[in-house]
């Protein structure tokens, strides 16, 4: 059974993006209330923890919607049937690899966060996805991606928007940053479009948007 204290908990690290450690009571409590064995299973493991962790409806922020052509698209957190979608998309010529263990691996650590563009529909496709690490100071994309079918359709300055936002909004951290390489020419001007700033660092370049600077319509 969840206590009424973890429900608030989890209410309240949703609310400021911020870990939540919980002590072996709670995770048994957790995988009592949703008849998931903790123990063997890597990906129920990951549903547990993330099923566990969305916000309830009534405390719910309204969808990001993605442009009028995209019907009922919104941006929300990364979830367990997520992962295919995101994996398709990540390994996409050009991108970055990456499999199930190191996606839920990345996820399991403190202040490490995914998100996803889904389309419309009960269960719609995945059309985007980013990973992201909160620091103090800034905030780090670790990997981001648009499915190519979807491309220059607006989605990726609206995944950027939602990164400023929280900038924004948050009193200590003052950066965006992400590393991209050199040769990955698209992405270096799509960043200088939304107004990043680039230095290169050995074959890198890391790209960095401040506090300040107006988010691209």
């Amino acid at each position: 059974m969840i206590s009424k204290k973890l429900r608030r908990r989890i209410r309240q690290a949703m609310k400021r993006e911020t870990g939540l450690r919980l002590s072996s009571a709670d995770v048994q409590g957790l995988g009592i209330r949703l008849d998931i064995s903790f123990i063997g299973n890597l990906s129920k493991y990951w549903e547990a923890i993330y099923s566990a962790a969305q916000p309830p409806p009534p405390g719910r922020k309204p969808p990001i919607v993605i442009g009028a052509e995209r019907g009922n698209s919104h941006i929300r957190w990364l979830i367990c049937r997520d992962t295919c979608g995101v994996l398709a998309i990540a390994n996409q010529p050009g991108g970055e690899y990456l499999d199930e263990k190191e996606l839920a691996k990345f996820l399991r650590i403190r202040n490490n966060i995914g998100m996803v563009v889904e389309g419309p529909g009960p269960v719609g496709p995945i059309l985007g996805f980013f990973l992201y690490t909160l620091h103090p100071e800034c905030i780090v994309i670790v990997n981001m991606g648009v499915r190519y079918e979807d491309r220059r359709r607006g989605i990726g300055r609206e995944i950027i928007n939602k990164l400023k936002a929280k900038i924004v909004r948050h009193i200590g951290r003052r950066e965006l940053v992400i590393m991209i390489d050199e040769r990955q020419t698209g992405a270096l001007q799509f960043l200088k479009v939304q107004g990043f700033i680039g230095k290169g660092v050995g074959g890198l370049v890391k790209m960095k948007w401040r506090a300040g600077c107006k988010l691209n319509k």
